[in-house]
C-alpha cells in the first residue's frame, strides 16, 4: 500500500504531497481505511493537501 500512495504523490518544493481527494480514492479504490492512509502518509512525510474540509492544504473555508 505504501509504494501505491507513493506513486500518487506528487513533489512540491521538495516535499511530498498528496491531495486529499486522491487519498480518499485511493482508500475507496483499494479498500482501505482513510486512516491507514493517513498513517503511511505520517511515516512518509506525506502532507495532505487541499484538504475537502478545509484543514489542511490550500483550500480555504466560507
Amino acid at each position: 500500500m505504501t509504494k501505491l500512495v507513493l506513486k500518487h504523490t506528487t513533489q512540491v518544493d521538495g516535499s511530498p504531497r498528496l491531495s486529499c481527494h486522491r487519498a480518499h480514492v485511493l482508500a475507496e479504490d483499494s479498500a482501505v481505511s482513510l486512516k491507514a492512509i493517513g498513517s503511511i502518509c505520517n511515516e512518509q512525510g506525506i502532507k495532505i493537501v487541499n484538504c475537502q474540509l478545509g484543514c489542511f492544504g490550500d483550500k480555504t473555508v466560507v
